[in-house]
Formats: structure tokens, sequence, C-alpha cells
């Protein structure tokens, strides 16, 4: 037997928990009259103004979320498109390129013989793809 069962049985599915008859008719005025008069004054201008003051800081909560995502978007968008005039120029003004593409050509020569592989060989592998 499940301990939910043995609830079940020895309690039965019955609402033990009763509210008296007319508490919630009168129970702002009785609240109201157990706490000072201060008190019940600060209870009703709080009732008001927090409410102000969550809006105007949700406002300024997406206005700077917006202004941070703008500045994110427009970096991101600035350092993907870089000028390509700028990029050329430096690219080819740059000694180590024309040594490392003289590397690359001669690592594949390298490849090529050590697979015994001659042009034309390279040309029909190719045409299959």
């Amino acid at each position: 037997m499940t301990e939910e069962q043995a609830l079940l049985q020895r309690f039965g599915r019955q609402n033990h928990f009763t509210v008296p008859e007319g508490y919630f008719e009168g129970f702002t005025s009785r609240m109201m009259n157990l706490l000072d008069e201060e008190q019940a004054r600060q209870a009703v201008s709080t009732d008001e103004k927090p409410r102000a003051k969550v809006r105007s800081m949700t406002w300024r909560r997406y206005a700077i979320a917006a202004s941070i995502a703008a500045v994110i978007i427009g970096g991101a968008v600035w350092l993907v498109q870089p000028s390509p005039n700028v990029a050329a120029q430096h690219f080819a003004s740059t000694p180590a390129v024309a040594a490392s593409s003289a590397t690359v050509d001669h690592n594949i020569d390298q490849m090529a013989d050590y697979a015994m592989l001659d042009n034309q060989d390279i040309y029909t592998y190719l045409a299959d793809y």
C-alpha cells in the first residue's frame, strides 16, 4: 500500500479546513482598525506610489538594454566588414605573404611527390569530383 492510499484511508477526501462565516466580508475594516492611524495612511499611500516607479524603471531598463544592444551590434558590424582597400594593401605589402605562398606551393609539391602523383593523376582525381 502506498503512502497516498494510507492517507486517503485514514482521512478520506473531505476538506477538514473551514473558515468562519463572514470572515472575509469585514476583513479590510477590521485590519485597518487594528493598525495605527499613521500606519494606515502609509499602507493606503504606498499602494499608488510603487506602481508609478515600477513603470518608469521598466521603461528606463528597456531603454538602457536597447542602447547596449545597439552598441554591441554596431561594433560587431564594424569589425566584420573591414575596408577592402586597406586589407588588400596591407596583405600585399607584407613580405611574409609571398614567402608563405611559396612555402605552401613547395609543400604541395612535396606531398604530390610523396604520393607518387603526377599532374595527369591530379587532373583525373579532380575531374571525378
